[in-house]
């Protein structure tokens, strides 16, 4: 069937996002770019164009005499590519350490059953995955047109609807479990930290022996949250871990440990305590910690090896969507 006439072969960049028919001509913007109050842009089409085309285009479009392979070309080409928008920001006032930095997670359902005023929860970047049924819906009933501020706040709400579903009596109950966890955590030890003298000479270890090696965040920051005792408990154990696999036995004995293996061993399990209890809610601290907690390595038959921690940090940065940075 021809196309109608004065009609567009291709859909707007807008339509073309939100996957609905798209109306424009050859002289006019189609209606829903009208009523978004935006520029009807159309896409570029790739539906036809071989390979070999898409390297003769490029090449006559190239200056004179030179020369690059056909995969180097196709990669000039990015503008074919329509980069929808994949993340929704969350911002609010801060107020504690989990404030002072963007948290790069939503919050769960136990961490709003914690924290009920929406006040003290933290900015984060809300990602809710690539293109899907479910990103479509949101997008679709918060604000199909992303006009107004309004969708920025789906993802934050979304959870806390759901937690709102529950009941008070669930609320209770999941704010209680938190509050246990707590308390085992810290007859457990978790929370311990070494004096300050020799949590200085494992921080200090660190920079010097491991931190090039693993750049996993900017020291500055660190460093300023560490010796303003808001480091997150996680990251900490996490560093002292790998700090014990090279710091002066000296140090580790100081602490009272009669091996590095003990000492590393120690440091290890307090940080799979923090992890495996959700009480780091910040989803870049956890990715930073797995990685440098996959150096533990605790016998042959050790499940939770280096693969195994390599293995959360990757799916864990993921689905935060730094693939797509």
């Amino acid at each position: 069937m021809s196309p109608q006439k004065g009609r567009a072969r291709v859909a707007c960049k807008l339509c073309n996002l939100r996957r609905v028919k798209c109306d424009r001509t050859s002289d006019s913007a189609c209606s829903n770019c009208q009523l978004a109050g935006t520029a009807c842009e159309l896409i570029n089409s790739r539906r036809g164009r071989t390979a070999s085309r898409r390297v003769e285009d490029l090449s006559r479009a190239s200056p004179a005499g030179s020369r690059r392979s056909p995969t180097a070309l196709e990669r000039l080409h990015p503008a074919d590519l329509l980069q929808s928008p994949r993340t929704e920001i969350v911002e609010s006032p801060e107020s504690d350490r989990r404030n002072s930095h963007t948290r790069y997670v939503s919050p769960s359902l136990t961490e709003l059953a914690v924290q009920q005023d929406g006040v003290t929860m933290p900015g984060r970047v809300v990602y809710m995955g690539d293109s899907a049924n479910f990103k479509y819906v949101l997008h679709e009933v918060g604000d199909p047109f992303q006009t107004g501020q309004q969708h920025r706040f789906w993802g934050d709400n979304l959870q806390r609807s759901m937690l709102e579903k529950l009941g008070q009596s669930a609320q209770s109950t999941i704010q209680k479990i938190r509050e246990d966890d707590q308390k085992h955590l810290h007859t457990a030890g978790v929370f311990r930290t070494p004096s300050k003298q020799i949590s200085d000479a494992l921080v200090d270890s660190f920079w010097k022996y491991s931190y090039s090696v693993f750049p996993l965040f900017d020291w500055a920051p660190f460093f300023a949250d560490y010796s303003a005792g808001s480091i997150s408990p996680l990251l900490l154990n996490a560093v002292f871990m790998v700090a014990a696999f090279h710091c002066p036995e000296s140090t580790l004995h100081d602490a009272g440990f009669s091996s590095r293996y003990l000492a590393s061993l120690t440091f290890y399990r307090r940080a799979k305590a923090l992890y495996d209890s959700d009480n780091e809610t910040d989803g870049v601290t956890i990715v930073q910690a797995t990685i440098l907690m996959s150096n533990w390595w605790g016998g042959p038959m050790e499940q939770k090896d280096t693969w195994y921690w390599l293995g959360v940090a990757a799916s864990l940065a993921q689905s935060l969507g730094m693939h797509r940075l």
